[in-house]
């Protein structure tokens, strides 16, 4: 046994010794990056992944979204709905939300996005904007002619943005644009605030009272296109799921996964991505 180290040590020397000093470092080198890669590259990606998955709930999506699974794309007698709602056991808040597409006119810029009446008071409750305001204030209840805007819609001379080429590019707060709604109406608002969530779909977008949605669509008046509920914790959400399905018929009852779409897409392939570290920086994005 000692013999057999002895001749195994000698030829390890003799193979070093004759050998290239600058292919011995190199492959030392190697294997360093190797294990570094190893050790830090998953929990790089999975702390993205929970970064986002962050934002996507807090800004975007809430914990658990429901729509209607009818021919009416509205949810009625929404009032009711919402005290139902904050009734079961698990649930923080919920709050609803009406959506109408836009052409944003500003000088000679133009922008489409979606235009949402939110109340503000429980809508607060269930996502966190209102802290994300780089200029200017967020809505209160009862605005009207008041609009507040995502920045990569507002542009507010940022040419780093992603949208940047699409958005209004010099909009601010204070400043006036005109709307004109998907339904033919056409109305000017002043610009209350801007804010920055720095997730890019809820950055695309804009909001107004309810109040001010029902005078451009009274269609919404104690209506709304979707309601969002947040949690308590995450393993209440299929107990809650359940309940909020068996308020009424023709609820669509969603997950923030399933509502998530393309954002899920892309932090699956992060998740994926942090199983197999050593092929992450050249296969993942």
């Amino acid at each position: 046994m000692i013999k057999s180290v002895r001749v195994a040590g000698l030829l390890s020397f003799t193979s070093i010794r004759r050998g290239n000093p600058g292919v011995i470092l190199l492959t030392i080198l190697i294997l360093t990056l190797v294990s570094l890669n190893l050790l830090f590259i998953p929990g790089l990606l999975q702390g993205l992944v929970s970064g986002a998955n962050t934002q996507l709930r807090n800004t975007y999506s809430s914990d658990i979204v429901v729509q209607s699974n009818t021919d009416n794309p509205l949810l009625s007698n929404v009032g009711d709905t919402i005290s139902k709602i904050d009734g079961i056991k698990g649930v923080v808040a919920a709050t609803p939300r009406n959506g109408l597409d836009a052409e944003f006119i500003y000088g000679n810029e133009h922008a489409d996005a979606m235009v949402y009446g939110i109340q503000p008071e429980t809508d607060n409750s269930v996502f966190t904007i209102n802290q994300s305001f780089i200029e200017g204030t967020y809505l209160s209840p009862g605005d009207t002619d008041e609009i507040v805007l995502g920045i990569q819609l507002a542009g507010a001379d940022k040419s780093n943005l992603e949208l940047y080429a699409r958005s209004l590019l010099t909009v601010h707060a204070g400043d006036e644009i005109t709307l004109i709604y998907g339904n033919g109406i056409q109305k000017q608002y002043n610009v209350k605030g801007i804010f920055y969530t720095q997730f890019l779909q809820t950055d695309a977008e804009a909001f107004i009272s309810q109040t001010e949605m029902n005078s451009v669509n009274p269609t919404t008046v104690n209506s709304a296109d979707t309601i969002y509920v947040k949690v308590k914790n995450d393993k209440d959400i299929p107990g809650v799921m359940k309940t909020i399905s068996s308020l009424a018929t023709g609820l669509k009852v969603l997950s923030w996964q399933d509502y998530a779409g393309i954002v899920r897409s892309l932090t699956d392939s992060l998740s994926a991505c942090s199983y197999f570290p050593s092929v992450a920086l050249t296969l993942c994005p």
